[in-house]
């Protein structure tokens, strides 16, 4: 069989999780031999170069400002389609997840991949109705996790044939070196007896931010060389800004501002955890978490909410602590157990990391996706 010519439709390549993920999967596909072609609304270069180095190419789709974007994107696609021949059209995210399988009405033989990155019942409605009207048309579904799975088949009966699991990938990170560890801590103004909780998410819905004064109280009344690097987008919307001016506030009333950094949105993620001691996470509703992999991968123990596909990155108590959704106690409890035992949060995370590297590699994921690509066009 020929090297298949697929197109991927995405919004993006940028910060978001899913993403990033797009971007490790398409720098990766050409060598599992699959002709690739990206077309999204706007790269990142630090995105877009591996894409190109690996002979995949970036383009970039016109896009308006009102919501007919699909009228001016529409004509590019259909070119880029023509002229590469493609055979397979892998969307990512909500709206090319509608919106490609109706290029089968001028494409009738191209074969359509959608993708589910997150829990049905967190869906916008009206997103939700047309995913369910497009998905006849389309030959595949594939979800990031069982947890997500389950929700679809809950809210759009996709017959099990057409709906496929393939969990997130991640490229292994170097080893901390202490220099950098000790840069990454002096930008973020920790001193060297404390001991940082990385709290990594954007201020948006669903990612637990309403938990986390209440913690982060709890924790520092006990553990009093305890600090939090509460680390994300706090200004690109309104939702955001809303949901970050309440945290301000309520961390102000508490009396904690002091054991709290906020210092907004960081390209540099990687100094991030490589400050850190301690992730937490607890969001009230995952698909597959970036962020836990990449804690994971940096060798960082973990206090993670039972949300979504955390169980299937994770076994409690050997990579991480799962504790349940929305349970501040069960949290504080948990950090306070790592916070007094550092050979204990180096064991964990020294497993989390090896466990990481064994199972979620990029080369996996991007063998599934072609093998899955393979599968189809064969049919």
């Amino acid at each position: 069989m020929k090297d298949p010519s697929v197109l991927i439709l995405v919004g993006s390549l940028g910060y978001g999780g899913a993403e990033m993920q797009v971007s490790l999967l398409a720098a990766a596909l050409p060598a599992e031999g699959i002709r690739l072609q990206v077309a999204c609304f706007a790269a990142g270069p630090e995105y877009r170069a591996p894409i190109e180095a690996a002979g995949a190419s970036v383009n970039i789709l016109p896009r308006g400002r009102d919501r007919r974007w699909f009228l001016r994107a529409y004509p590019e696609i259909v070119r880029l389609m023509r002229l590469h021949q493609v055979e397979l059209v892998q969307a990512f995210l909500p709206s090319f997840d509608i919106f490609a399988p109706f290029l089968r009405f001028a494409f009738p033989r191209v074969v359509v991949v959608t993708s589910r990155r997150t829990m049905d019942d967190r869906v916008p409605p009206r997103q939700l109705r047309m995913m369910r009207l497009t998905q006849p048309l389309v030959h595949a579904v594939v979800a990031n996790s069982n947890a997500v799975a389950d929700s679809v088949r809950r809210f759009e009966s996709v017959p099990e044939p057409r709906l496929r699991v393939i969990v997130n990938g991640i490229l292994p990170r170097p080893a901390v070196r202490p220099e950098e560890r000790e840069a990454a801590r002096r930008r973020f103004g920790l001193a060297p007896d404390e001991c940082a909780v990385l709290y990594l998410a954007h201020f948006r819905n669903g990612k637990g931010h309403q938990h986390l004064p209440a913690v982060i109280r709890g924790v520092v009344e006990r553990h009093p060389r305890a600090r939090f690097l509460v680390v994300g987008d706090m200004d690109s919307s309104s939702q955001y800004r809303t949901i970050a001016a309440r945290f301000q506030r309520e961390v102000e009333a508490a009396g904690i501002a002091a054991r709290v950094i906020t210092p907004g949105f960081q390209r540099d993620v990687a100094s991030c955890y490589a400050a850190s001691d301690i992730v937490l996470n607890l969001s009230d509703f995952e698909g597959m978490s970036n962020v836990i992999m990449e804690a994971m991968n940096a060798a960082l123990p973990l206090v993670v909410s039972d949300a979504g596909g955390a169980r299937e990155l994770v076994t409690d108590g050997v990579h991480a602590f799962v504790v349940p959704r929305a349970d501040a106690p069960a949290a504080i409890e948990r950090l306070g157990v790592l916070l007094a035992d550092d050979a204990l949060g180096r064991r964990m995370g020294a497993a989390a990391r090896a466990h990481i590297e064994e199972t979620f590699s990029v080369t996996r994921l991007a063998r599934a996706y072609a093998s899955l690509y393979r599968e189809l066009l064969a049919r």
